[in-house]
């Protein structure tokens, strides 16, 4: 047997959808603002290509427009720090404190 022969399954742990895009955000972390470029988007959060020091856990805001050209503003945790970025789990309902 070789390694294209084995089938590997994964548990999934999101459970939303995520879609593929490409949109500018601004993610504001302890008053200090970072840009980025959102990669990937659920209805619960989105992974956001960037860099900076960041730890999973912090409290984050992040901006970007919505498919229709609205300005979204969205409080956020990290749960997810690698080296291509962060990706962020949005506060229900996610939107500014």
């Amino acid at each position: 047997m070789n390694i294209s022969d084995k089938q590997v399954t994964y548990k999934e742990k999101r459970k939303d959808v995520r879609h593929s895009c490409s949109k500018v955000a601004e993610i504001f972390v302890q008053d200090r603002k970072y840009l980025g470029c959102i990669k990937n988007e659920s209805k619960s959060g989105v992974f956001i290509e960037t860099t900076g020091r960041f730890s999973v856990g912090q409290d984050v805001s992040v901006s970007f427009q919505s498919p229709t050209g609205q300005e979204l503003k969205k409080t956020a945790t990290i749960v997810k720090v690698n080296p291509e970025g962060i990706g962020i789990k949005y506060n229900w309902p996610g939107y500014n404190r």
